[in-house]
């Protein structure tokens, strides 16, 4: 009788995942004075809408919605930086708007016609010498705007709010579907030298003659503030008394291999803005596994990208494959065997790696690791995708093995076999200067294509 509890409450969680509303799209296009942000939705799908200051820009938060299809998406238009979106909390996810500058937008939303089906469209002006915060155009049915706890009275009045600078108001917004456009228009003023002590709201209301409403909030915010660098963790494998790999026809190891791409990886990330690398091993010394994975974490990591090369006992194999942790089985014989390789590594060497796996699987478990492994899926394709255009690869999909390295439930992680060292054709490219630039040349190309439309979750949960 007692498993008839646990059962209940897998089947709960099922059946809320199922009913879950999903934001399938995130779009936009540049219009006359503007710039439209478009969410394509399966359904009508409330809202709380809010903006901060800090850098300046306009949350959404979705309770009990997920995500298809993209996490974001850079704009570089009007005064529109870029989108991202992410899971805030296990039932949340949060829609974050980048603004250049401080602009004005109106927030609506459109039910479905013949081309498209429900949207949340964020209009997004370009700058204005004083913008305001200006809520325009809701109808009388649509619920109050609320902010900070505290609705508006129905009679025409006006109202001044005072808040702690790190509580921001909040607007929460539930869509009307019946008009076709519902404005809440949000915005920041602009940016002051000085931060004031508090955020003041003021609020005003009247009743225009065609009866709808309109409310007029001005905020004073903190100046704006940079965020950091996205931090890459380059992991050259082996090192030290692990060599590796060998290919003894051409006296090769692959512990000097994977560090000299690794070098040029890191070279090449140096040469973008807005990236800092952290390399696991600059030179020839041994480090655990598990002591990897950590160096990241401490580093605070975005991402995890280890840099080794394939060997088999047969000749033939060749190319270039791309890894992500599975979390049921390896996709094909050789993944089982490679990963069951490279895990050996920290037993013969003394270091004993089983008893982390307990804490891991838990970790596995939680809906972090999901997003985590939805994260690094993107990342791996976009990878051999590139390194498809350099030469060839072994399989033009991302294969999945439990590698040690790849289980940090928090960041995006992926391992890069840049091509087989126990086939003589690959090996020789690999000892090539030029093609382990091509290499470095390529994995650097698809980490920042990532970035571009999948910002870091620490961009997403400052608040």
């Amino acid at each position: 009788m007692y498993w008839k509890k646990p059962l209940l409450l897998v089947l709960l969680c099922c059946a809320s995942i199922v009913q879950a509303a999903t934001v399938s799209n995130i779009r936009y296009n540049r219009m006359p004075q503007k710039v439209q942000l478009v969410l394509d939705t399966d359904a009508a799908i409330p809202f709380q809408q809010f903006s901060l200051a800090n850098p300046p820009r306009i949350v959404l938060d979705f309770k009990n919605v997920h995500r298809s299809g993209r996490a974001g998406l850079v704009v570089n238009e009007g005064a529109v930086a870029g989108v991202r979106s992410g899971m805030r909390d296990p039932n949340t996810l949060r829609v974050v708007i980048d603004l250049i500058a401080t602009a004005k937008a109106n927030i609506y939303t459109l039910p479905p016609d013949r081309q498209d089906g429900n949207r949340i469209v964020v209009d997004v002006y370009d700058f204005e010498s004083n913008p305001a915060l200006t809520l325009t155009s809701i109808d009388e049915s649509m619920p109050n705007v609320i902010f900070s706890g505290a609705a508006l009275e129905d009679q025409g009045s006006s109202a001044t709010a005072n808040t702690q600078a790190n509580q921001n108001p909040i607007a929460r917004v539930a869509p009307n579907h019946n008009a076709q456009h519902n404005a809440v228009a949000a915005a920041l003023p602009p940016a002051t030298i000085a931060a004031p002590a508090q955020t003041t709201v003021t609020i005003e209301r009247e009743v225009t003659s065609n009866g709808l409403v309109q409310r007029k909030v001005e905020v004073s915010t903190p100046p704006l503030i940079n965020k950091r660098d996205i931090v890459v963790c380059i992991d050259a494998g082996h090192g030290g008394k692990d060599p590796g790999a060998i290919n003894q026809t051409l006296n090769l190891r692959e512990k000097d291999l994977v560090l000299a791409i690794s070098k040029r990886l890191q070279r090449q990330l140096d040469t973008m803005p807005g990236y800092r690398v952290v390399m696991t091993r600059n030179n020839d010394i041994f480090i655990p596994l598990r002591e990897r994975t950590n160096i990241c974490r401490r580093a605070k990591g975005d991402l995890f990208v280890s840099i080794h090369a394939d060997a088999v006992e047969r000749s033939e194999p060749s190319g270039s494959s791309v890894y992500i942790l599975s979390t049921t089985g390896a996709t094909s014989q050789l993944a089982r065997y490679l990963a069951n390789s490279e895990n050996a590594v920290d037993l013969k060497w003394g270091v004993d790696v089983e008893k982390y796996d307990d804490d891991i699987q838990a970790a596995l478990l939680n809906i972090q690791q999901e997003a985590t492994l939805e994260s690094s899926n993107i990342l791996a394709s976009k990878t051999i995708s590139e390194l498809g255009k350099i030469g060839k690869v072994h399989k033009r999909h991302v294969e999945r093995a439990n590698f040690t390295v790849l289980r940090s439930p928090e960041i995006p992680s992926m391992l890069v076999e840049t091509a087989f060292i126990s086939n003589l054709s690959d090996a020789k490219l690999l000892a090539s200067q030029a093609y382990q630039e091509k290499l470095a040349r390529a994995i650097a190309g698809s980490i920042d294509a990532y970035f571009r439309e999948h910002l870091p979750q620490h961009m997403l949960l400052a608040r």
